[in-house]
């Protein structure tokens, strides 16, 4: 995964997505529709948005709220200035001020990890000084360096009403060795040199165009996806979110999976058998039912299969937990990259989603 330690590394990382909306952000459509859930708005809320991006949430989030204050943040100024402005009036919302408070959504472009962050965001006009109501920041963690993620949630705890809650994803972290001594202690989401994993890859046709801020582009429509990793990883990611929420101050009450590739209504094609036949297979016969295969429309899961396949790995057994997770990571990273080179090509795209977990906090 790649950290962002400034406004111009995510500058020049989110740059060429500037303009290009639905063609660049539909995995994260259904991640969005999970958070609304989670977040079980009311009209009157206040909402705070961090990493807004395409504006794709925030103009879900207002005709929800009414004439809640609601402003949308994002640190690359293109997306400010170009794709939120126009997703909002796209949905008949506009950008304040109109004098419209059940229609106004204000645009503010800010590193959310920058120190003078909550400040900002309270100088805006009708800003709640005692907190928000809401604050989502999907997908945003995961860009944030490790170090500095839990002096980033204690910032975003100080900006929530003493009710409020928080809606925020974290994807697991891994390491194929054991951990170092000066990590004890130190939560999986605070600690350099650990890996995310590869949860499940998503095959997308490019059919037809969409209407851009740049005008037409393709249109992509998801037709495949192959969960790789086993259902034991998505566990493992709770636990890690959990510790990391509570060590900043919060509680969870209510995760969602993300990353398993089966939000995208699709059919489901035959997956792992039951363990109790993997367990009598021999490891050439396992190995067949472990890969992804042949690319066909539908969804599919492997993750247990492949799991006992690197499991039959000389040495595995004696290995730590955490390191056999770590291995078997390693292992998914390499077919992940297998399956998109042997299954690329024109008017297609391919993308993996990762382990993760959406969750819902408050504050202890």
């Amino acid at each position: 995964m790649v950290y962002y330690d400034t406004t111009n590394d995510l500058v020049q990382a989110f740059s060429r997505q500037i303009g290009m909306h639905e063609a660049t952000s539909t995995l994260f459509y259904a991640d969005n529709d999970r958070a609304l859930t989670l977040a079980n708005l009311r009209h009157g809320h206040t909402v705070l948005e961090i990493g807004s991006g395409h504006g794709q949430l925030i103009t879900k989030i207002k005709p929800i709220i009414g004439n809640g204050f609601c402003v949308a943040v994002d640190a690359v100024q293109g997306f400010v200035d170009t794709d939120i402005p126009w997703a909002i009036h796209r949905a008949r919302l506009s950008v304040y001020p109109s004098n419209t408070p059940d229609n106004d959504i204000h645009v503010l472009c800010t590193l959310a990890t920058d120190p003078g962050f909550r400040a900002r965001v309270r100088g805006l006009p009708g800003a709640p000084q005692n907190g928000f109501d809401r604050i989502f920041a999907i997908h945003v963690l995961n860009t944030v360096p490790p170090g500095q993620r839990k002096e980033f949630l204690r910032r975003l705890r100080t900006m929530l009403a003493p009710d409020g809650i928080l809606i925020t994803n974290m994807s697991a972290r891994f390491l194929a060795i054991a951990p170092s001594p000066e990590h004890a202690g130190v939560p999986a989401q605070f600690r350099d040199g650990y890996t995310e994993a590869p949860g499940s890859v998503v095959v997308s046709d490019l059919q037809g165009t969409v209407n851009a801020p740049i005008g037409p582009v393709p249109r992509k429509v998801v037709s495949a996806a192959v969960q790789i990793s086993h259902n034991a990883l998505w566990i493992e990611s709770l636990v890690q979110a959990r510790e990391a929420a509570e060590a900043a101050g919060f509680m969870v009450h209510n995760s969602v999976d993300l990353g398993k590739g089966d939000l995208f209504s699709l059919s489901t094609l035959p997956g792992s058998p039951p363990q109790a036949t993997l367990n009598d297979m021999r490891r050439d016969d396992l190995m067949r039912w472990s890969e992804p295969g042949a690319l066909q429309p539908g969804y599919k899961c492997v993750g247990r299969a492949f799991f006992n396949c690197v499991s039959r790995e000389p040495g595995f057994a004696y290995k730590l937990d955490a390191v056999k997770q770590g291995t078997f990571v390693l292992r998914a990273q390499t077919v992940v990259e297998n399956f998109v080179r042997d299954n690329h090509q024109a008017g297609r795209a391919i993308e993996h989603e990762q382990v993760g977990t959406l969750v819902k906090l408050s504050k202890v």
